[in-house]
């Protein structure tokens, strides 16, 4: 996954530092690291990165070790660099006496779409609320519309698998109570699939619960519309195409 590096005079200066010690911090802990490798995981230039070492600072803060086991990741390209996610806490976290205005608060969608028009990367509704919570930020419940959809998101991320109501609340990030009464409202406005399956138990008692999937592509009409066609619909047990005019 290609990165969008970051330009470090635009950060805090509270936020250079720490990007610095994260440096000395990844070497410290993993010797056999290569400079390039700690560029790519902090998201700063390769020469920043060899001044930094050549001229190290004191630790002012304590950087745990977890951050080098974090880097093992990011320098493979997977997620966001540090200096991405010090650049969304910034936006995120910046000005924290106006977090309490209400039009301010923060959703795990609001971040992941930030995250997708600044960087290009996709973050799950987990990570998000992880990032919220490690920036001292209380998530902001998402609105009906959001939940919506993000569950029709998750079917067709899915799209080839009928899903319990449990597994999509886990997909997504809500109450089983709050993705059952959205999906109910979603298969009843034609949003999605639903149907009704029945198993028994290890004690062979019968058990009904509602599947949902993604609507799936109607590909006849896909077919119509490739080939030029303007109806398909059957007909006496066969199939009648018709042509728009101009052809």
């Amino acid at each position: 996954m290609q990165q969008v590096k970051i330009d470090v005079r635009q950060l805090s200066a509270e936020s250079r530092v720490m990007l610095r010690q994260y440096v000395l911090c990844i070497k410290q802990h993993s010797r056999r690291i290569t400079q390039r490798k700690i560029a790519r995981a902090c998201g700063v230039s390769q020469p920043s990165v060899s001044r930094w070492l050549r001229a190290p600072q004191e630790f002012q803060v304590e950087i745990p070790p977890i951050i080098a086991r974090r880097a093992a990741k990011k320098s493979a390209g997977k997620g966001l660099s540090f200096a991405q996610e010090a650049r969304l806490k910034e936006l995120v976290a910046g000005q924290p006496d106006q977090l309490a205005l209400p039009g301010l608060r923060w959703s795990r969608r609001d971040l992941i779409v930030v995250t997708q028009r600044l960087f290009g990367i996709t973050i799950d509704s987990h990570l998000a609320a992880a990032y919220l919570e490690r920036w001292g930020v209380e998530p902001k419940a998402p609105s009906g519309q959001d939940l919506e959809a993000d569950i029709i998101r998750f079917l067709k991320d899915h799209s080839t698998d009928w899903l319990k109501v449990s597994e999509i609340a886990q997909g997504v990030g809500c109450s089983m109570q709050r993705a059952n009464s959205a999906l109910m409202a979603l298969a009843e406005a034609g949003g999605c699939r639903g149907e009704v399956s029945e198993e028994y138990d290890s004690k062979y008692r019968l058990r009904v619960k509602t599947l949902y999937r993604a609507n799936q592509a109607d590909t006849s009409c896909e077919l119509a519309r490739l080939l030029g066609m303007v109806a398909v619909q059957p007909v006496g047990g066969r199939v009648v195409r018709g042509r728009a005019m101009h052809d």
